[in-house]
């Protein structure tokens, strides 16, 4: 079941996100002590896009897929970086992570890595057999 399609995106929508989005961010990561930040707000939580550093990667273009919203993938509606999906986020942390552990590992500096993992919101992969609920059969799959 998939529920009725996003609204259109208007002129205003993206007036909005411009605004909105080439603003820093305030009290954020790097206002309390990390000295870089990559991540989302919150990976089913709108808004949907990365914040690098004290910014967004990119604006919005689109707003979330109806799909995204089949089995509490995703909680609201809300911008999307456009050609975006879900199944991204875990990608994308690991092509920060990786060559940051490289980066300091030549550096032989102590470090912290904190890499919060967005499964089990997205991806998921559901085992669907015969007798066994949904719920206990999701297994969160970092494909690394």
């Amino acid at each position: 079941m998939t529920g009725p399609p996003p609204p259109e995106v208007t002129a205003a929508h993206r007036a909005a996100w411009q605004r909105t989005c080439s603003q820093p961010i305030r009290g954020g990561p790097t206002t309390r002590g990390f000295d870089r930040f990559f991540d989302t707000d919150v990976p089913n939580w709108p808004p949907y896009y990365f914040i690098d550093g004290d910014r967004t990667v990119r604006l919005p273009g689109t707003l979330l897929p109806a799909a995204d919203f089949e089995h509490h993938r995703a909680s609201l509606q809300g911008p999307l970086l456009e050609n975006s999906t879900l199944e991204a986020i875990l990608p994308a942390l690991r092509d920060k992570a990786v060559p940051f552990i490289a980066e300091v590992a030549r550096a032989e500096v102590p470090f912290l890595l904190y890499l919060p993992l967005t499964s089990p919101h997205a991806p998921l992969a559901v085992n669907r057999r015969p007798g066994v609920v949904p719920a206990a059969s999701t297994t969160p799959v970092p494909t690394w």
